[in-house]
């Protein structure tokens, strides 16, 4: 039986491993997951490995039981987060100034935006 010690602490037990799913007779819902995937221990009784910047790749239910898959980030996955993360503070900084267009943007910010621009690039041409 496998356990999986979530970033808040949160311990799901008894779990089977089938592949990559892992399989618990309770239901679990998404919501435990989001957030929780930073730091992930799993162990298999015997040996526990420590992961980084997991996600939940599935959720589903069969048969009344959560067969789930979490995986690590890929680097791809984590630049088109810091991205996404990037483009929400400039919307936000945008907003809060009633600032409506780039170029009235300070210049540190327009610059931010360049690079903004340029990494979402380098991520789409990959």
């Amino acid at each position: 039986m496998y356990s999986i010690k979530l970033n808040n602490g949160t311990i799901l037990t008894n779990l089977i491993l089938n592949g990559n799913n892992f399989i618990s007779d309770k239901i679990i819902s998404d919501d435990i997951f989001t957030n929780n995937l930073d730091k992930v221990e799993i162990s298999d009784g015997e040996n526990t490995h420590i992961y980084n910047d997991m996600m939940l790749a599935a959720n589903r239910v069969i048969d009344g039981k959560s067969w789930f898959i979490l995986a690590e980030k890929t680097p791809v996955q984590k630049e088109k987060e810091a991205l996404e993360n990037n483009i929400v503070d400039i919307y936000a900084t945008l907003i809060s100034k009633g600032l409506k267009q780039v170029k009235d943007l300070p210049d540190k910010l327009q610059s931010k935006i360049s690079k903004i621009v340029d990494k979402q690039n380098k991520i789409e041409n990959k």
